[in-house]
């Protein structure tokens, strides 16, 4: 019995201790794991859904027992409640608080929530669309969902390589090839991750280039090397101009932006453009990167057309591109823009 106690408890300290008493032919740590994981995405999105105004537990208690598949039918106690909220501040560092004076239950730092362009916000947004759309499995042939080819199946072995700093190889066949392409040999070191229209890309250096960003569906195969490699300590992934080249004149302007959130990129946008005379801003050619997803509010605040680039086809606004390549020979891709003012970058 105390092998058995020490195993549960190993996996499930801080979940549910009173697990310590079952028999082992209950215990699983696969699907205790999973059914645990659900329970608590369910909870962050039932009080979520409240706001601020917050919910009941008595109410929370009702949802539950109307969803079939994740009470089974039993009741849900308020220990298992409380058990449930410290496992949610816990692992995923969302706090459900109390309004004392009405006895319900709301997110206490429900702005990690709303910022869906956050990793937390991302990551909650997928795990609850995935929880719903597993509860309304009888739904499935009234619910379509798009392939998606994001390459995710080498997500582990990329996060391995750059938790532990070490370069990767592996064999690419970039989008605009042939089928008979013989794909090459990159050796590179993984500096950042990012997610854009459902697919995975890797933001890498390869030998003396500047970074470059790497498909996760074009990669055929992958492997972690023994040697390792030295982030940058002032290397930013958030970090990033926003640069203008008006294709005439060949006039140019590099902005230092925050981070990459479409409001902010839409309102460095609109605040330079704004101190020139309508007539000189009749049209913006932009790549098709998410912090360009504000473009109607572009559009209605400058009076102009926005028009996106193709797909891997940065030529289309081939005089900005240039320009940000004289740019990067005094800004390397992923340096620290923090250190550097407005005013220096303008000189």
């Amino acid at each position: 019995m105390k092998n058995l106690g020490n195993a549960i408890f190993n996996c499930a300290t801080n979940f549910h201790t009173y697990l310590l008493y079952l028999p082992r032919r209950f215990f699983n740590p696969t699907v205790m794991t999973k059914e645990l994981i659900r329970k608590y995405i369910w909870l962050i999105d039932t009080v979520n859904q409240a706001g601020f105004e917050g919910i009941t537990f008595s109410n929370i208690r009702s949802k539950w027992m109307r969803n079939d598949l994740l009470s089974g039918g039993e009741d849900y106690p308020k220990r298992s409640f409380h058990n449930h909220v410290a496992a949610v501040r816990e692992l995923f560092g969302i706090e459900i608080a109390c309004h004392k004076s009405t006895n319900s239950y709301y997110i206490a730092n429900s702005r990690d929530l709303k910022d869906s362009s956050g990793f937390k916000g991302w990551l909650l947004d997928a795990l609850s669309l995935n929880s719903q759309l597993e509860e309304s499995s009888q739904l499935k042939d009234r619910i379509l969902l798009e392939e998606n080819p994001s390459g995710r199946e080498f997500l582990p072995t990329i996060l391995e390589a750059m938790r532990d700093n070490k370069m990767l190889t592996f064999s690419y066949k970039p989008y605009w090839v042939e089928d008979d392409y013989v794909s090459s040999l990159y050796h590179v070191e993984p500096y950042a991750l990012k997610v854009f229209k459902r697919r995975w890309y890797l933001l890498g250096k390869y030998g003396d280039g500047p970074l470059k960003v790497y498909a996760l569906d074009r990669i055929l195969d992958i492997d972690i090397e023994f040697e390792d490699f030295t982030l940058p300590a002032d290397f930013n992934a958030a970090e990033f101009f926003v640069t203008l080249a008006e294709r005439k004149s060949r006039f140019y302007k590099a902005i230092k932006a925050p981070n990459r959130r479409a409001d902010v990129v839409a309102n460095l946008v609109i605040g330079y453009l704004k101190g020139f005379p309508p007539e000189l801003v009749k049209a913006i050619t932009t790549d098709n990167g998410t912090e360009f997803s504000d473009w109607e509010r572009i559009e209605g605040e400058l009076g102009c057309q926005v028009y996106f680039c193709d797909t891997f086809c940065a030529w289309q606004k081939g005089s900005n591109e240039n320009s940000n390549g004289l740019l990067r020979e005094f800004f390397p891709k992923g340096c620290n823009l923090g250190r550097y003012t407005q005013k220096y970058i303008d000189k």
